[in-house]
């Protein structure tokens, strides 16, 4: 997803938030725009380099869903702040606190528009994302698969 869009979305989702919540609005832009710095941390971590402009780059084309030639999935990331578990854990956290109900608000939305561009984007590319991220891909398929895989495998005993 283009980054100028989870700004604005986030911009917008502040405002509308501010009369309720206050100065606390603006956690929506760290739930909505900053979460994505885990690409960065996968880019650093990948490539030993923080070279912003090559991580957005690289990530843009989406190449750290792809697998390698030879169809390994070495080559995959996990971008920490899209996984299944940190999602749950900010769902949780929620019930508890307002700051982290905006928090989780913002980074529901942020993948919501994720998974929006991942329909029109994985309909172009052949790729694959690691099963533990809650990618618009995972959600689209490898989970799916994931499930399917496991009941044959129990059923074909």
């Amino acid at each position: 997803m283009n980054l100028s869009i989870h700004f604005i979305v986030s911009a917008i989702l502040a405002i509308v938030l501010y009369p309720v919540f206050g100065p606390l609005a603006l956690i929506a832009m760290v739930g909505g725009f900053l979460i994505d710095v885990d690409h960065l941390f996968s880019y650093a971590a990948k490539f030993r380099s923080l070279n912003i402009k090559k991580a957005y780059s690289y990530h843009r084309n989406c190449s750290c869903l792809k697998a390698g030639k030879d169809g390994e999935r070495k080559g995959l990331m996990i971008h920490i702040f899209h996984t299944l578990e940190f999602l749950v854990l900010c769902i949780a956290l929620s019930f508890y606190s307002p700051l982290m109900l905006i928090f989780t608000l913002s980074l529901l939305i942020h993948l919501l528009l994720d998974l929006i561009n991942g329909f029109f984007i994985f309909k172009r590319i052949k790729a694959e994302q690691a099963t533990i991220s809650t990618s618009e891909y995972y959600w689209n398929k490898l989970l799916l698969k994931h499930l399917w895989d496991k009941i044959s495998k129990n059923n074909r005993v």
